[in-house]
This record gives structure tokens, sequence and C-alpha cells, in this order.
């Protein structure tokens, strides 16, 4: 069963003008917070706010299976048709390898660091 009392993101940073919504993984992206966190990135993502990208932190030892893989890419996608970007700070290779995997390494880029994240949003947008 979903959770749906807890928060599966922190906002870090709300949208501005000229700068990304930035949240921070509070716990694993699985099939158990997969449907908690689409309500909760679509909320963020669509209140209204003008947002020109998205920067989504996800520590090291934040297990992110297939459906939390999903949610991430939903939400790309979602952006990408508003003409904003999506960029996910993660250190994890297995990330990245399942997306290559599974063919879709161009859909959801990667960064290293919070910095570079917002400044591929930023050249994304401009």
């Amino acid at each position: 069963m979903p959770r749906v009392d807890r928060s599966v993101f922190e906002l870090v940073d709300a949208p501005t003008v000229d700068g990304p919504v930035q949240v921070r993984a509070l716990e694993d992206l699985d099939r158990m917070s997969a449907s908690q966190a689409h309500a909760q990135l679509t909320s963020i993502c669509t209140n209204g706010s003008v947002v020109s990208g998205l920067v989504v932190e996800i520590e090291p030892d934040c297990f992110v299976d297939t459906q939390g893989l999903r949610v991430l890419l939903e939400i790309s996608r979602l952006l990408r048709s508003r003409g904003a970007a999506t960029v996910v700070v993660s250190s994890s290779r297995t990330l990245q390898r399942v997306l290559n995997i599974l063919g879709q390494e161009g859909e959801l880029p990667f960064a290293g660091t919070v910095a570079e994240a917002r400044q591929e949003v930023f050249r994304h947008v401009h």
C-alpha cells in the first residue's frame, strides 16, 4: 500500500524567475513511494508558478527501482513539454546504467553537483 502520509521529497529551493525548483529525496524511490513521489513532484511543478526546471537530489544511499525511475522520467517529460528541464544530481552509476539499458539515457540528464545541475537547467531554458 502506498505511503500517502509522508513526503517523499523535501523542497530545498522554490522556483524563481531565473531558477529551478530544487528537491531532495527523503526516502527510497520505489514501488512503495512511487505514487506519492509522482503526486508530490507533479504538485510542486504545476502549482501555478512558472517552473523553469527541476533539480532532483538523490543521495548515494537512496534506492531507486524501475518505478522510481519511471516517476522521474514522467516528470521530466511533463516539464520538457512546458519548455523546462529536469536534471538529477546523483553519483549513482547504477541509475545511469539502467537508463542506458532501457534506451532512455537521453531522457534524464544527470549532474555530479547541484551547481552543475542548475547550470544545465539554465542552458536548457536560455
